[in-house]
């Protein structure tokens, strides 16, 4: 079951899968900074979203505002995408991406900044290189629009 859930749990869930390298990235919700880029707004919206399975957190992602003149206008950024290994496959990844991006309606734009292991990955989900933003020695950066689903009821 795809939900939203609190950055305790994001950051538990990430603590038990030693996600991060360095500890200060457990610190703060958001990043205003990637790689060399600054974005323009200082206090980001955020939210977080996970896959629970028998009141287990087995997988997550983290949305933020992200704004910067070398990004479409109403970005957002994935900041991470973590799945337990026996469940990643059958679209999951995306599908939890897809989730988190219903709660940003107003939003037109996806990106993350991702590993060039996981750059395969990002290409057969629709995301493309982002012109002119250049990573660093192991990551790239991968954006695509996303089209929000009809609201009517």
């Amino acid at each position: 079951m795809f939900k939203q859930i609190s950055y305790e749990e994001y950051n538990t869930y990430l603590r038990k899968h030693n996600h991060f390298l360095d500890e200060f990235s457990y610190h703060k919700p958001y990043t205003n900074w990637l790689n060399n880029y600054q974005s323009t707004i200082e206090n980001p919206l955020y939210g977080f979203y996970g896959i629970v399975e028998n009141n287990n957190i087995v997988g997550v992602t983290g949305i933020q505002e992200f704004e910067h003149q070398l990004l479409p206008s109403n970005s957002i950024r994935y900041r991470v995408l973590r799945i337990d290994e026996e469940l990643r496959g059958n679209n999951v990844g995306i599908t939890l991406l897809d989730f988190a991006a219903q709660h940003w309606p107003e939003k037109k734009y996806l990106f993350g900044y991702v590993r060039d292991i996981h750059t395969a990955w990002s290409v057969k989900q629709g995301f493309d290189n982002i012109n002119g933003m250049v990573g660093d020695h192991n990551h790239n950066f991968m954006g695509k629009s996303i089209a929000q689903p009809s609201r009517a009821g």
